[in-house]
């Protein structure tokens, strides 16, 4: 058995508690997760707050672990060898490199982050024949890297970075035999390499190398429990009581309190936690509740207790205690035998009236109060009695009907000011009104009134007013009353349905002069209705709700009116606070304003006349500006310390020392205004799952059902600062949540996405981001968190997304689809150009065609009848031959010759318009005829030079060969008449570079030929030929006659 259980009886009632007479003995700090919640239930043997910001919770039958929102549970599965081996967990640690390692009931594991599954050691099987039973008890940090862990009761070394227990270890677990040790209570290694071990045969040390167990002669008694602070301070929990030492280097140790266990309140201490927030507090886990125990260097040890508190909701889950640890926000997370509870770390500003009693508050549900700025005196009522603070010394005093003679109920609505020096004036539920004289504190007296006739006692009566005259204006449920000390008159007005000028209803529950000595009262119901003193005569002025029109009253309950150090009319209702404007409008404000609640209860100035207007459970700082915006800036609510989320109706005052008291349903709060600054909590950000295609993907875990698309992150998503996808990856799904603890402290998500959201957009509750069809390219998400108050954590989470491009939306598949597509283009503007000039080849076929078959027309026809005609004039001139008719002959003859050159020259056309002739060689032998023919009985000789044999398939233009022909045959015409003695007739075909050259010479007299010509059309005609076809004419007459042209041609030779 341990014996920690055994040690039972510890009581703590004789132990001192501190704190201001009357205030919280700090129970209400404490605070329970709602039912349902997953940290609500559950025993709870150890709790760990890892470096990512998990929760971890070892219980007697999982492994819990929670992120902020929802709880993942880990455990044995049979069959699966990554799974815990057993359910019940003994301890859990984190050690440097960041590994939670387990103990259990079978061994000792470690949680692989990565892979999201176990490791498992069992000590019986590495430690044959020293170990025999399998379960951890507890792991210890110690030095190296290497930590402690107890089995049979006794300390054996694990080396985390082999894996395995240290077998080393063998004379230490020989020397705790030899000294009778059965069960290992608590060890501690320092910085110098020595190692303390508590056991149930006394407090030992040794060395790392030396394991020679050395008594440690400090400590007489058994001790259980220790914890030693940076500095060397060490709490002792020891059989019979509580220790304070100051170690000292050299092993030595100096006590420097001890606190008995005194009977009366008993436990089992189980556990010690240093806080981090003070130096000089501890917290100790018992079976009986938490203790917090304050050591300062010259004063008795202060000692708190935190309990169970039956019906109370602001108190432990469970007594029994096992484990503790702190958060970063400045919380002490308690593990229980039922579940999670919570202990406010934080320094508060704000001082809580909650205990219940004749020398404390009548009651919790505080209401209305009032202040006596001389005497100092609060003055508070509430369901049970009226309750005076004294402010100088924090004493309470509960007044009753059954201790103050004249109270007249118990249920006080409100106190306000009365009319004279320490009065003040108490209205109470269905009991009419009187006057409370505080002149001696110790001895209040009420005082009775005359009301003139009209009975008070069974009006509820809310609130009271005093206009510029002195007189007293009281709001109730029947009627509005006016009362003036002087005289002791008094005027009830009420709601008449025949008069317009009357109040709109009886049924009132505020009232108001401001400082224009105009009277406003607020109905239940009724709207507002206004009168201007300054004017008797003149009666009340209705102002309702109306549905069409904006400018209205948002609501005909009227719960307060107050006026601001401005002048300003503000209205408080259920549905939003309004400002009355001087047209006779108001304007209403709104969540839309940046208001946290539309429900108001009422406003108030605090002592630097800054307004504070009071909703549901929480107290805002606003203000109007220039351009008539609402202006909204510090709040009050249980993030700040307040004791409840329900206001009460006139619940606030301010003290002479500038602290404002308000009211709620669970007690009274002091709060001083200026040191409301709450502060920002803000978690650490989780990023809880990864998801594509709706499918989760862990570390090394290809996607089961989504084949075609598998991915596997290469780390804890946590641990990823960047993640590439493969491409099609494009159905993206992130979830994130905050391991946040402090109460009331519900911040939400907002997030951007560079590349597809530059903004920030807040994400309300949401705790999920899905990004379909998301295109290829570089994407980077960022997360932060902000709370009600519109402040952004500095720490944002950031996760770079890469989705990569398909094959074909890379830069080299798109150059080659740019490539392909040009490659096409230009196909098709080939294609086309190819179908054109087949289009245009064909017309140009059919047009030759055309001229082939008229050239052939022409020539059959044309020939035939050319033929004839020279057959009848051979007839013609036999028979004029036979008549011997010589006059005639010349003319048959020169007829014969016309038609000769007819033919010819029909010769010629025919040729120029057959296509078969366009080439350069049929020109060259065309010309080449010509001159045998023309020079066939000439004296010279005729020479033709042609071309080289592949040039003579160049095509000539049929225009350009017509020219051509006629400007040479004209020239050799000209050396036929001309040249009578010339011997050399030479006809060249030439080319030089793009140009085709033809030349025709003779060797006859030249110059006398070109000057004949010059006067004749021949010249004339043969350059305008060569202009026509663009080609360049050369003429010469020395030496000879010499005509040469150049002619450039679109292909090169």
């Amino acid at each position: 058995m341990n014996p920690l259980w055994k040690l039972g009886r510890i009581a703590l009632l004789p132990l001192l508690f501190f704190g201001l007479p009357g205030s919280m003995n700090g129970q209400e700090r404490v605070y329970r997760y709602a039912d349902g919640h997953p940290l609500d239930y559950g025993t709870v043997n150890s709790i760990l707050l890892d470096a990512k910001g998990y929760l971890w919770l070892g219980g007697q039958s999982s492994l819990r672990r929670f992120d902020g929102d929802g709880v993942e549970y880990f455990g044995h599965a049979r069959g699966d060898t990554t799974s815990l081996t057993n359910d019940y967990i003994n301890d859990l640690y984190e050690d440097d490199s960041g590994r939670l390692w387990i103990a259990h009931q079978r061994g000792i594991s470690y949680f692989d982050y990565r892979l999201e599954h176990f490791h498992n050691f069992s000590p019986s099987a590495q430690l044959k024949g020293t170990a025999t039973r399998q379960g951890i008890g507890r792991i210890w940090p110690g030095k190296d890297g290497l930590f402690w862990v107890t089995t049979d009761g006794l300390l054996r070394c694990f080396d985390p970075f082999q894996l395995a227990f240290h077998l080393g270890d063998s004379s230490l677990l020989a020397n705790q035999q030899t000294v009778g040790i059965e069960e290992v209570y608590d060890a501690l290694s320092l910085e110098n390499g020595q190692n303390w071990i508590t056991t149930n045969a006394g407090t030992f040390s040794f060395g790392k190398i030396d394991q020679q167990l050395a008594p440690i002669k400090a400590f007489q008694s058994t001790i259980y429990k220790w914890r030693m602070r940076p500095d060397g301070k060490m709490l002792v929990i020891q059989e019979d009581s509580l220790g304070f030492y100051q170690h000292i280097d050299g092993g030595s140790f100096t006590r420097l309190a001890t606190l008995p266990y005194p009977e009366g309140l008993t436990g089992d201490l189980v556990n010690v936690v240093i806080s981090k927030s003070s130096s000089d507090d501890w917290y100790l886990g018992t079976g009986r509740g938490l203790m917090k125990i304050t050591l300062s260097d010259n004063s008795t040890p202060l000692v708190e207790l935190f309990t169970k508190i039956e019906g109370e909701e602001q108190s432990l889950t469970n007594n029994t205690i096992y484990d503790l640890a702190f958060s970063d926000d400045d919380m002490l997370l308690i593990g229980t035998r039922q579940g999670v509870s919570r202990l406010d770390l934080r320094p508060t500003h704000v001082e809580h009236y909650t205990d219940v009693g004749e020398q404390a508050l009548c009651s919790k549900v505080t209401k209305g109060s009032a202040v006596d700025s001389i005497l100092s005196v609060l003055i508070i009522g509430t369901e049970a009695g009226i309750s005076l603070i004294d402010l100088n010394t924090g004493n309470a005093n509960c007044l009753t009907p059954n201790n103050t003679p004249g109270m007249r109920s118990e249920w006080v609505i409100n106190v306000d000011p009365g009319p004279y020096p320490h009065t003040f004036w108490v209205g109470y539920r269905g009991r009419g009104a009187n006057l409370l004289d505080i002149s001696n504190p110790a001895q209040p007296v009420f005082r009775e009134l005359d009301w003139g006739g009209h009975d008070l006692k069974t009006r509820s009566v809310y609130q009271f007013a005093r206009d510029k005259g002195g007189r007293y204006w009281l709001a109730t449920s029947k009627g509005l009353v006016s009362y003036t000390p002087e005289t002791g008159s008094t005027e009830l007005f009420e709601h008449d349905p025949k008069n317009t000028s009357s109040l709109s209803s009886s049924n009132l529950l505020t009232v108001l002069v401001d400082s224009r000595n105009r009277l406003w009262v607020g109905t239940r119901g009724g709207g507002i209705c206004l009168k201007d003193l300054n004017d008797p005569e003149r009666g009340f002025q209705r102002f309702r709700f109306q549905e069409d029109d904006p400018g209205s009253l948002p609501s005909d309950l009227i719960l307060h009116i107050n006026e601001d150090q401005a002048g300003r009319i503000w209205i408080a209702n259920p549905e939003a606070p309004s400002v009355y404007l001087e047209d006779g409008t108001f304007r209403t404000f709104g969540l839309e304003d940046g208001l946290a609640h539309s429900f108001c209860y009422g406003s108030f100035a605090d002592r630097a006349g800054t307004l504070w207007m009071a909703f549901g459970g929480i107290f805002v700082e606003m203000d109007l500006n220039v351009e008539g915006e609402l202006m909204v800036g510090r709040q009050i609510s249980r993030r700040s310390g307040l004791l409840s989320t329900q206001n009460a109706q006139f619940g606030w005052s301010v003290l002479p020392d500038g602290r404002m008291a308000l009211s709620q349903r669970l007690g009274l709060n002091i709060v001083h205004p200026e040191l409301t600054n709450t502060q920002a909590d803000f978690a650490r950000i989780l990023l809880t799952d990864f998801q594509l295609f709706d499918e989760s993907v862990n570390p090394g875990q290809a996607s089961a059902t989504n084949e075609l698309r598998p991915y596997r992150l290469p780390d804890d998503i946590n641990e990823l600062t960047r993640v590439d996808l493969p491409p099609g990856q494009d159905l993206i799904g992130i979830s994130f949540a905050a391991s946040r603890f402090r109460p009331f402290n519900e911040p939400t998500f907002a997030y951007r996405m560079a590349g597809i959201q530059d903004e920030w957009s807040v994400l309300d509750d949401r705790r999920y981001l899905s990004f379909p069809k998301l295109p290829s390219g570089e994407y980077l998400l960022e997360l932060r968190m902000e709370d009600e108050l519109e402040r952004y954590s500095d720490d944002i989470r950031q996760l770079t997304i890469y989705l990569k491009a398909p094959w074909y939306q890379r830069w080299w598949a798109k150059s080659l689809f740019a490539l392909s597509l040009a490659a096409l283009v230009l196909g098709g503007v080939h294609f086309r150009n190819r179908q054109q000039q087949r289009l245009v080849a064909a017309r140009l076929e059919e047009r030759e065609e055309l001229r082939r078959r008229s050239a052939r027309d022409f020539h059959d026809e044309a020939g035939n009848h050319l033929s004839r005609l020279s057959l009848l004039t051979n007839v013609l001139d036999r028979k004029l031959a036979g008549q011997k008719t010589e006059e005639a002959r010349p003319l048959v003859t020169e007829i014969n010759q016309n038609v000769q050159i007819i033919r010819e020259g029909m010769r010629d056309f025919i040729w120029a318009l057959d296509p078969d002739n366009d080439s350069v060689e049929e020109l060259a032998l065309r010309l080449k005829q010509f001159g045998q023919e023309l020079f066939a009985h000439h004296s010279a000789c005729f020479s033709f030079i042609p071309l080289r044999p592949e040039l003579n398939k160049l095509e000539l233009a049929t225009n350009t060969r017509r020219h051509l022909m006629l400007l040479f045959k004209e020239a050799m015409n000209n050396s036929l008449r001309h040249a009578a003695g010339a011997k050399e007739l030479e006809l060249r075909f030439s080319h030089q570079g793009n140009l085709l050259k033809i030349s025709w010479t003779d060797d006859g007299s030249g110059s006398a030929m070109l000057t004949e010509h010059n006067t004749g059309m021949g010249i004339k005609n043969m350059r305008a030929r060569a202009e026509k076809i663009g080609a360049d004419l050369f003429i010469s007459g020395e030496q000879g006659f010499r005509v040469e042209i150049s002619l450039l041609l679109i292909s090169p030779f």
